[in-house]
């Protein structure tokens, strides 16, 4: 049934009702019919589970739902001028993640974790992270990353020269670090290049996902890390963990300036822009996944499939299975220890050391 607003003056010499009222002698009141509003049913209301098992409804009554014309927008390339540049670097698949390593512990490149604590000081906005990117920029910070990887060991000086970067040179010289690397931190296997290119994915922060399509890839995504070895692991496990903060972060930065916006719109324009940033260089797939793909000329789609993968691997799986994960990572087999040497001194002549080979750290399985 339609329903009519019927707005009454209470002075009967307004000019407006005079106008009315002399426009059209029949016209006795105004009626006004309010925009449909769309049925809302249970399961598109947030939903959070408390401690006890019990669910609790946490909707806002005042953020409006993500219509259509909002989500076909969100499917819309929002940022084509970044697939202008074409991110190469001179030396790629060159340097192992044994030997970036200054430490240790965490099973993190050392570089990895300077730049990524950079891009924590300048954002939000993300937006920032583009700000210059050019051909000439890319070649620049190529140049400038292999000054970094020389001098590894000096950590003072790699510190001095990640500080004075620019956000926009930092996320440069973190793509193309993981260019670089022997192996992408991430592969995924055959059946989550399936799942992931079936299924579309339109994550809302505020409404809980459902529990099989959740389970369903968390599932695949342990299989896949169950095939990384130790390093790859701890690396994606902890570069996925930021990514999750930074669009957490964003969500308030643009809320905190804009009460009105929808943090719907402003969650899924965070993921895709990290995934139009870093999935290239993060995400690879199967030889065999990219063969039959080439084989049937759907090779187009590729770089798509990985920046879906990257949405998933950031938007769906839960922050508790990557801290999980790192916290596993801190285990490592002997076969796959840094070749790191620490000298100590013989009794009785002070000039001769000895190597001194570590022995396997025990993990902290208190989680």
């Amino acid at each position: 049934m339609t329903s009519y607003w019927t707005i009454e003056w209470e002075n009967s010499n307004d000019p407006f009702r005079q106008w009315v009222s002399e426009s059209d002698a029949h016209v006795k009141r105004l009626f006004v019919t309010p925009m449909p509003r769309r049925p809302v049913s249970s399961d598109q209301r947030s939903i959070s589970e408390t401690s006890t098992g019990s669910r609790t409804d946490t909707s806002d009554a005042t953020e409006a739902p993500v219509s259509a014309y909002e989500e076909a927008e969100l499917s819309a390339n929002l940022y084509p001028e970044l697939d202008k540049f074409i991110l190469i670097t001179e030396f790629p698949r060159t340097l192992s993640y044994r030997q970036l390593l200054y430490f240790m512990l965490p099973n993190v490149p050392n570089i990895l974790m300077q730049l990524v604590d950079r891009i924590d000081k300048a954002i939000p906005p993300l937006i920032g992270l583009c700000f210059g990117i050019s051909d000439t920029s890319i070649k620049e910070c190529d140049r400038m990353l292999t000054t970094i990887t020389a001098a590894r060991k000096d950590v003072n000086l790699c510190e001095q020269i990640i500080a004075n970067c620019r956000p926009s040179q930092a996320a440069q010289l973190l793509q193309l670090l993981f260019l670089r690397l022997e192996d992408p931190p991430f592969v995924a296997t055959d059946t989550l290049c399936d799942t992931v290119f079936q299924k579309g994915y339109f994550i809302n922060p505020r409404m809980q996902v459902r529990k099989e399509v959740t389970s369903q890839i968390t599932r695949i995504t342990k299989e896949c890390l169950s095939t990384l070895n130790v390093y790859q692991q701890a690396t994606v496990s902890y570069f996925i963990q930021r990514c999750q903060r930074w669009c957490q972060s964003e969500v308030a930065y643009t809320i905190g300036r804009n009460p009105a916006a929808n943090a719907t719109t402003i969650y899924n324009e965070a993921l895709r822009f990290l995934s139009r940033m870093f999935a290239e260089c993060v995400i690879g797939l199967p030889r065999s996944y990219v063969a039959s793909r080439i084989m049937i000329n759907r090779h187009d789609s590729l770089m798509e499939i990985k920046r879906n993968i990257f949405f998933v691997l950031t938007a769906v799986i839960s922050n508790n299975l990557w801290h999980t994960n790192s916290i596993e990572t801190l285990y490592i087999p002997r076969d796959l220890l840094p070749p790191i040497t620490i000298t100590s001194p013989i009794q009785g002549n002070e000039y001769n050391t000895k190597p001194f080979i570590p022995q396997k750290i025990r993990s902290f399985n208190w989680l």
